[in-house]
């Protein structure tokens, strides 16, 4: 596993991350919105390869640690949340709170 990351923004990214990538979690961090994350066809994040893409739907908040990650928040009252593997995303989406 890569652990080099790169800082943007505030936030730390995996080394191979998209800029465009990068900046769409970036504004969902700082407006709140929830979104809808795309992997790469071949990630599955807790069954290891998959045939089909991965689709997480989750706001994004950051961990508290030297280097700030951004993390998979599944209700805007979460305080925890998984790592966001950046450099497996395809799309992202930003959904619209009804």
């Amino acid at each position: 596993m890569d652990t080099v990351k790169e800082k943007y923004r505030n936030l730390y990214f995996e080394n191979k991350t998209d800029i465009n990538i990068a900046n769409q979690l970036c504004n969902a961090y700082i407006s709140h919105d929830r979104i809808k994350i795309t992997y790469h066809k071949g990630y599955g994040g807790n069954y290891g390869y998959s045939s089909m893409s991965e689709i997480v739907f989750c706001y994004v908040g950051r961990s508290t640690g030297q280097h700030q990650l951004p993390l998979e928040m599944m209700s805007k009252r979460s305080l925890g949340g998984g790592s966001i593997m950046t450099n497996k995303i395809n799309t992202i989406t930003t959904l619209c709170d009804w």
